[in-house]
């Protein structure tokens, strides 16, 4: 079993040690959930911070995407090391959204979709049998 803690309530101001102290407890990966302020409210850490913690730390990381722009986030994550998955909501362009899945596992990054109650089943069998994700959340 993997246990992927998240950043989201660590303390900005002591965010440093507070990694150092997951990495001593034998922590591989991290969650971390990007928002932009328009698909969800901006909450937590911003992506700008990513590149910082990436450079610094010897972990890999699990990204939830709660973004509007889902091509300028895939873009933007692919250019950073160590990324093991990136999740993306099906709330949109389901075609748009299987390139983008496409284009992450080009780069031997896992992926996840991210569905709701309303995301109806038939779209979630198709895009499962259609290999465009590892995981569903």
């Amino acid at each position: 079993m993997n246990i992927y803690p998240s950043i989201i309530c660590a303390d900005p101001l002591n965010l440093e040690k507070e990694l150092e102290i997951l990495v001593e407890n034998g922590v591989k990966t991290l969650h971390i959930d990007l928002m932009d302020g328009c698909f969800v409210p901006r909450y937590g850490f911003f992506p700008e911070i990513l590149p910082i913690i990436t450079q610094r730390f010897n972990l890999t990381f699990d990204v939830h995407c709660m973004v509007s722009n889902k091509e300028l986030i895939t873009n933007y994550l692919l250019e950073l090391k160590n990324i093991s998955n990136i999740s993306l909501h099906l709330n949109d362009d389901i075609n748009a959204t299987c390139c983008l899945f496409d284009k992450i596992k080009s780069k031997r990054i896992k992926t996840t979709a991210v569905v709701d109650l309303y995301t109806p089943p038939e779209l979630v069998s198709s895009i499962t049998i259609g290999g465009y994700v590892d995981n569903i959340m």
